[in-house]
């Protein structure tokens, strides 16, 4: 687990000062060690950068960029089946100087080319360079685990792990992307594969891009496509075997992400998720398991007894700490130099906390994202399937569709105390009919802000049409069922861009290593291939979790009500966080920026302080980027 940057400058402009500015940058991400590799082939400089965070082979003989005849790798993350891939390439006559993974990835590609990468099991970002080829190829993981950002300006390119790499470089620029603008408002976060900024973009989660030194040509390579997964689908098998496959799959996952020649503990909420990454792996250990987890002082937000009584049964090593509202306040300050871009998830403030306990102890931590994505876990993916069935039945009836637009338009022009207390569920759920797919019905819930709402918010400058990140998904997601699209939507855009960002720049930001038994691919085209009724049995969320958790953990200590990993927001808002609130979204800070409208940012602040608490997360949005626009200098 490390942090890569690099330079390809076909005017040969750039410095090897440049490129250790850049790459010491990221010393949060790997404060272990440094490394810098230059070369200047027919007029074009290329540089890559490297900090380790030690977590395999210890010794000098990890470090990087590492280097085999003519290629070259910087290397982020972990490759957790290198030593099945290790056999390989000795079967093949290759020899090893370590026993570290990057070694691994480096002759493997250095071997095969880069669909080497379809062997390797793990999370990564990687920069190959290959002389013989005069190339250079940027890997991503297939979930997207490991960040990785690339800015293309006049004769250079330049990439990294984290954006605050590129302020190094005084040919970067700092244009704000109109249209991620949009996005973080609608969602909280940046989707697909833009960025905050022009000519600033992510490589995509399963794709490999070589760019040539020779051509400046540039060419993308998808080698693992989420929606082309749950499009095989088994024909028939038993519940029995699906569980006990699924569980053979997540065991192996577990066992994998444990290898580490550093202490390894989990974060532990209690759910059903963090439960089975925790018992499966305390069930292999000899020694007791060392768990981590978040209290609140109010109990509506208080997951922490319920993981004490998880872990006591379990028999771990367990460690709490409460959130308290200056320890969010502390955190809140720093979420412009943590989180790169705007990120407006509010539970990004108990995550970096509940690292930073973990660091304490541990230099790498299991996590449990991506269990409701593959398991379907969320309310949500339920109420649109309700919904759906709904506006099937409204369509049968004679004037039904034309009834709902009736009401829809009524609602919308009706006062505020018409509906007392529920007029804007009844305008959602109104619209929500309208949409007849379940795709397109997930986008909307999850709005924010919403597109009219976003032309007012934002000056006329910044007011234009959103490109929808749902929208270039619908042709892959023919013929998949309802529920099956909903998890890859969620998959391609709320799991890569909100979850994952969350947790690799909490985790990362002191040093510790975050790993995801739950996204191990081989898992994944496992459960997506399984019927809907085998995954969702008797209409039950996260069935076959559920089924393995129960083998180890009585169910009468996992029933409860989902919790999500939240915050107190409304009420931390109106009291601790209430002075940056004032100083931040005051007339005079929205108004120097000239990006938000100050007249209806005043607004809204009124309404909320007033109390209305339906307008949190709007407010949560507003102060962030505010803060996140001081600490870039907008």
């Amino acid at each position: 687990m490390c942090g890569i940057a690099g330079i390809i400058d076909y005017s040969n402009s750039s410095s090897e000062a440049m490129l250790k500015m850049m790459t010491d940058q990221l010393k949060h991400r790997g404060p272990d060690d440094s490394g810098y590799f230059e070369c200047v082939r027919n007029g074009t400089y290329l540089g890559l950068g490297h900090r380790r965070l030690s977590i395999l082979d210890l010794s000098v003989r990890g470090h990087q960029p590492m280097t085999f005849d003519d290629c070259v790798i910087v290397f982020n993350g972990e490759i957790y089946n290198y030593q099945e891939i290790r056999q390989d390439l000795e079967d093949v006559g290759h020899h090893f100087d370590s026993n570290s993974d990057t070694e691994v990835a480096l002759k493997a590609i250095y071997t095969w080319g880069p669909s080497a990468v379809k062997r390797f099991n793990g999370m990564f970002s990687i920069a190959f360079y290959d002389r013989r080829l005069e190339n250079v190829v940027l890997i991503r993981d297939r979930a997207g685990i490991k960040p990785l950002y690339l800015f293309q300006g006049e004769n250079l390119l330049i990439f990294s792990s984290e954006i605050s790499s590129f302020n190094h470089h005084p040919r970067f620029e700092k244009t704000i992307n109109q249209n991620s603008l949009r996005q973080y408002f609608k969602y909280g976060y940046i989707a697909g594969n833009s960025s905050i900024f022009q000519n600033t973009t992510k490589i995509d989660p399963g794709f490999y891009v070589t760019i040539s030194l020779k051509s400046k040509a540039i060419t993308k390579e998808c080698y693992w496509d989420i929606a082309k997964v749950y499009q095989n689908k088994m024909a028939d098998i038993s519940m029995q075997d699906a569980v006990a496959g699924t569980e053979s799959l997540l065991q192996k996952a577990c066992d994998y992400r444990m290898i580490a020649d550093v202490p390894v503990g989990v974060f532990l909420s209690g759910g059903y998720d963090s439960t089975a990454v925790t018992a499966l792996i305390q069930k292999e250990q000899t020694s007791r398991l060392q768990t981590f987890t978040i209290g609140f002082e109010d109990p509506e937000y208080d997951e922490a007894p319920h993981a004490a009584s998880i872990a006591k049964f379990l028999g771990t090593n367990h460690t709490e700490v409460v959130c308290t509202p200056k320890d969010a306040l502390d955190i809140l300050v720093r979420v412009g130099a943590v989180w790169d871009e705007p990120f407006g998830d509010p539970s990004a403030i108990p995550t970096l906390l509940v690292s930073e306990l973990a660091r304490k102890s541990v230099k790498v931590s299991l996590s449990a994202d991506g269990g409701d994505e593959l398991f379907g876990g969320y309310r949500k993916y339920f109420q649109v399937l309700k919904l759906l069935k709904l506006s099937e039945s409204i369509n049968k009836l004679p004037g039904g569709r034309s009834a709902i637009h009736i009401l829809s338009s009524a609602a919308k022009l009706s006062p505020d105390n018409f509906y007392p207390n529920s007029k804007r569920k009844v305008e959602l759920a109104l619209d929500l009919i309208k949409l007849d797919s379940a795709v397109p019905m997930l986008d909307r819930i999850q709005h924010i802000f919403s597109d009219g709402q976003l032309n007012d918010l934002l000056l006329n400058s910044f007011a234009i049409p959103s490109d929808d990140p749902f929208s270039s998904m619908f042709s892959s997601l023919a013929g998949l069922s309802d529920i099956d699209a909903l998890l890859v939507a969620d998959y391609q855009t709320y799991q890569q861009n909100d979850i994952l960002t969350k947790v690799d720049r909490a985790t990362m930001s002191i040093g510790l290593e975050g790993r995801e038994p739950l996204l191990d691919f081989k898992l994944y085209e496992y459960v997506a291939s399984l019927p809907d009724s085998i995954k969702f049995a008797n209409q039950e969320p996260k069935y076959l979790l559920k089924a393995i958790v129960h083998k180890y953990v009585p169910k009468t200590l996992m029933d409860r009500p989902k919790q999500g990993f939240g915050i107190p927001l409304a009420t931390w808002l109106r009291t601790v966080f209430r002075p940056h609130l004032i100083h931040y979204l005051s007339k005079e800070n929205i108004s120097s920026r000239r990006i938000l409208s100050p007249k209806n940012v005043e607004i809204l602040l009124r309404k909320f302080l007033g109390g209305d608490n339906t307008l949190a997360r709007r407010i949560w949005l507003l102060l962030i980027f505010q803060i996140w626009c001081e600490h870039w200098k907008i």
